[in-house]
């Protein structure tokens, strides 16, 4: 399944480790967009290591699944 995932951190140390995050997952589109082609086990990974990084009080992250076509 194919996922965009974007989001909007303020602080820029977790932004970069989101990014770095992500990059190990999927490819970046724009510098707070990815795209990521992912089985579920890979996704429930990514998700895990993404939350771990993340101030919920101050960052958003979007996650949508892509549809095949």
């Amino acid at each position: 399944m194919q996922y965009l995932v974007a989001y909007d951190i303020p602080d820029n140390g977790r932004r970069n480790r989101v990014a770095r995050c992500l990059l190990n997952f999927g490819r970046r589109l724009q510098l707070s967009v990815f795209t990521c082609d992912l089985e579920t086990r890979d996704f429930l990974r990514m998700c895990r290591k993404v939350e771990a990084l993340l101030d919920f009080k101050e960052d958003r992250l979007q996650i949508i699944p892509l549809c095949q076509s």
